[in-house]
């Protein structure tokens, strides 16, 4: 298993993209629990959970919403 804590802070467009490029390789192999505040379009997520003052309040699918 692997963690990572807001690994996309403070990145720009492309290192973002790398970021994402290595865990998304890694979650091939293990297990990745990202948790990040920033949500790149270029990360390829199956479940989201969201925290809201330490309780859960969403578990699920992750859908990617368009602006």
């Amino acid at each position: 298993m692997l963690m990572v804590d807001e690994p996309f802070e403070g990145l720009d467009i492309r290192a973002q993209e790398q970021v994402c490029a290595l865990l998304e390789k890694e979650a091939q192999r293990r297990l990745v629990i990202v948790a990040s505040h920033v949500l790149p379009t270029a990360l390829s997520i199956d479940k989201h959970v969201v925290l809201e003052e330490a309780n859960v309040e969403n578990i699920g699918l992750h859908k990617r919403q368009l602006a």
